[in-house]
């Protein structure tokens, strides 16, 4: 297996490159289980169906209007989950940066 040594001088060349692909893969797949735990993609396909198998007009336009309130909670919090992982990914490309200028601050305070 080709095994990268990690060194001072190619540690920012593996944060940003191999490292990031890992975190990158890691949020997608994530954001793929957030999916189907809160099974987004089959209550969109079903959303037209009756709920309880009520196939009576006033049965379907509630079911309909039920699992519309209740998408919109799911889209909420996959919103959110997306959002927080958003941040993570930000946090993990300033990362660096920031520790630098805090290692910078310290020597030579302004």
């Amino acid at each position: 297996m080709n095994e990268i040594k990690l060194q001072p001088y190619n540690f920012p060349f593996w944060w940003y490159g191999p490292g990031l692909s890992v975190v990158w893969r890691w949020i997608k797949r994530h954001i793929g289980f957030r999916l189907r735990s809160t099974g987004f993609v089959l209550f969109v396909r079903h959303l037209g169906d009756p709920i309880y198998g009520d196939y009576t007009r006033s049965g379907r336009i509630i079911s309909f209007f039920l699992r519309l309130c209740l998408l919109g909670f799911k889209l909420f919090w996959i919103g959110l989950n997306c959002l927080l992982l958003g941040l993570v990914l930000l946090l993990y490309i300033l990362l660096p940066a920031l520790i630098i200028i805090e290692i910078i601050y310290q020597i030579f305070p302004f």
